[in-house]
C-alpha cells in the first residue's frame, strides 16, 4: 500500500516501480509485478536488475518466449551475470532449445565454474540429447562440489544404464540409496537395472521396496508384475 500511494505521487520513480514489482512478484501476484517492472524498464532502460526480475515473472507466467527476450536485454546491460546465463538455459530447457541451453549453462559456468545446479541442468540437457557420456561428466562434476546428493547419483546411474553399463548404473543407485533410503526413483532404477543384470529376485525386492514407499506409481507395478511373470 505505501508503494502504491508513493508510486501515484512520484509514477516516473524508476527504483519505486523496482521494488513495488518485486514486492509483488515475492507475493505472488506476477502479472501485477510484470506490469510494474515493465513501467521500470520503459522509464529506465537500462536498469540493472529490472529486466532480469521481469524475465523472471513472465517465466512463472508461461510466457516463455518473452521471458527469454528479457534475459536477453538483461544480459545486454550485464553480460557477466552467471545467474542469468542460468535462468536463460532453463526458459530454452522449457522451450525444449536443449542445444542452446547447455550453451547458456556454458556461459554461467564459464563464470561460476563452482555452480552445482547449472552442471546438474547441463547435465539433464545432455541425456535429453541422448550425450549420456558427457552428461555423466557434467554431473560428475556436481558431486565434486555436493557430494551428497542422491538425486545426482541417480541420474549418473540412469546414464550409464543409457549406456549398458549396468554395473556403474547399479553402484551409483545403491549410493543413491545410501544417501536417500526412501528415494522410490532409485528404487525404480535399480530394480530395472538388476532385471537386466538377469537378478529376478532382487529387482522384484527393490520394486517392493519402491511400492513400500510409494504404492500410487504404476511403472512400478508393471515393472514388478514383468519381472514376476
Amino acid at each position: 500500500e505505501a508503494y502504491e500511494k508513493a508510486g501515484q505521487i512520484d509514477p516516473l520513480n524508476d527504483e519505486l516501480l523496482f521494488q513495488t514489482g518485486v514486492t509483488l512478484s515475492k507475493l505472488g501476484r506476477f502479472e501485477e509485478a510484470a506490469t510494474t517492472l515493465e513501467q521500470c524498464c520503459d522509464v529506465r532502460p537500462d536498469h540493472p536488475f529490472a529486466w532480469y526480475e521481469l524475465a523472471y515473472c513472465f517465466d512463472l507466467l508461461g510466457e516463455l518466449d518473452t521471458s527469454l527476450n528479457c534475459y536477453d536485454r538483461q544480459l545486454e546491460i550485464d553480460p557477466f551475470s552467471s545467474n542469468s546465463w542460468y535462468n536463460r538455459g532453463i526458459v530454452l530447457n522449457r522451450l525444449e532449445r536443449f542445444d542452446d541451453a547447455i550453451a547458456s549453462y556454458d556461459m554461467s559456468l564459464a563464470l561460476h565454474d563452482d555452480f552445482a545446479s547449472a552442471w546438474f541442468n547441463r547435465g539433464n540437457a545432455l541425456a535429453v540429447l541422448g550425450r549420456f557420456e558427457e552428461a555423466v561428466e557434467s554431473y560428475k562434476l556436481v558431486l565434486e562440489l555436493e557430494s551428497d546428493d542422491a538425486v545426482t547419483h541417480c541420474s549418473i546411474a540412469s546414464a550409464y544404464g543409457e549406456i549398458d553399463d549396468p554395473a556403474l548404473s547399479e553402484k551409483h543407485f545403491r549410493e543413491s540409496l545410501a544417501i536417500n533410503p526412501d528415494y522410490v526413483e532409485a528404487w525404480y532404477g535399480l530394480g530395472c537395472c538388476m532385471e537386466t543384470q538377469a537378478d529376478h529376485k532382487e529387482a522384484i525386492r527393490c520394486f517392493e521396496e519402491a511400492i513400500r514407499i510409494n504404492g500410487d506409481d504404476p511403472d512400478v507395478w508393471y515393472a514388478k508384475a514383468d519381472c514376476e511373470y
